[in-house]
């Protein structure tokens, strides 16, 4: 890919990738691999790449992740990830959740490599009232509450890939 046309190839792959976010590639130079696939309900994504600010707005009642969740484990680099009112910053190791239907900004200042799973809101059972405790909060994989995690496998998942 030439270099003058990578950062808008990046944007688009992010924004088909995660329906309608939009990238800011900070000095217009980005590198970065994305890899999708399935397992029954859930879409396992793993990103991996240098900067870049992924904006997702409120998306339209027809949109392909409405009423999805989204759980993004980071193995490497460091995120600002932006939902409601709250700011928060993870680290290697943490995971945090957040709600497709309702604007999100995520932030990776340099290299990094996650994986992201999207679920319907159903697959967990969670009140709306202990969704929004959960949401745009670090989880670190040591703490008590990684418990919550224990109905999605998305750390092996996300290292491995779903099975053949």
């Amino acid at each position: 890919m030439p270099e003058h046309r990578r950062a808008a190839y990046w944007s688009d792959a992010l924004a088909r990738t995660f329906a309608g976010a939009e990238a800011s590639v900070p000095g217009g130079r980005c590198r970065g691999r994305i890899r999708t696939s399935r397992l029954g309900p859930v879409q396992v994504v793993t990103v991996e790449g240098g900067p870049v600010w992924i904006r997702r707005p409120a998306q339209p009642v027809e949109s392909l992740h409405d009423g999805c969740l989204m759980v993004m484990s980071l193995f490497e680099g460091s995120a600002v990830v932006s939902q409601g009112h709250r700011e928060t910053h993870v680290q290697p190791g943490e995971t945090v959740f957040y709600d497709a239907t309702h604007p999100l900004r995520i932030g990776f200042t340099g290299t990094f490599r996650a994986a992201c799973l999207i679920f319907p809101r159903g697959l967990i059972g969670w009140t709306e009232t202990h969704l929004k405790r959960v949401l745009a909060t670090p989880i670190s994989r040591c703490a008590p509450s990684a418990s919550l995690l224990s109905p999605l496998p998305a750390r092996e998942l996300a290292r491995r890939g779903p099975p053949p």
